[in-house]
């Protein structure tokens, strides 16, 4: 995001128009915890590499549970990518994470084969 004050006027924007905007890979390239400061969205969606390795790297988990922890102070709901056993699973309910995605929950498959199934599991259960 190369212009912060022309996100945030968009964001408003959209917002205005009722549409919920997410912000996808947080913790990868371009997106940081800065974007979500400055422009409050509805969803943060961690990137899979650091949910991945939170289980085993000190860095990792620290990093996925200020995000977290950041979402969740701006009112953003919290989706966690790659959650692919039942160890980064239970760590991600321990954070209050809402919502998971990952080969726990099944391989991705075709879209006219799901019609009707939900893209985003509660993991909060």
């Amino acid at each position: 995001i190369e212009d912060p004050h022309a996100f945030r006027r968009a964001v408003e924007a959209a917002r205005a128009q009722n549409v919920r905007i997410a912000i996808d890979d947080m913790g990868s390239g371009w997106s940081s915890l800065a974007v979500i400061r400055n422009s409050p969205v509805d969803i943060v969606k961690i990137d899979g590499e650091w949910v991945r390795e939170a289980v085993e790297d000190p860095v990792a988990l620290c990093a996925v549970r200020s995000m977290v922890d950041c979402a969740h102070l701006l009112g953003s709901t919290v989706v966690a990518e790659w959650i692919e056993d039942e160890r980064t699973l239970a760590l991600m309910r321990e954070m209050g994470v809402e919502h998971g995605q990952g080969w726990l929950f099944g391989a991705a498959r075709p879209l006219d084969e799901i019609a009707g199934e939900a893209f985003v599991t509660d993991v909060a259960a």
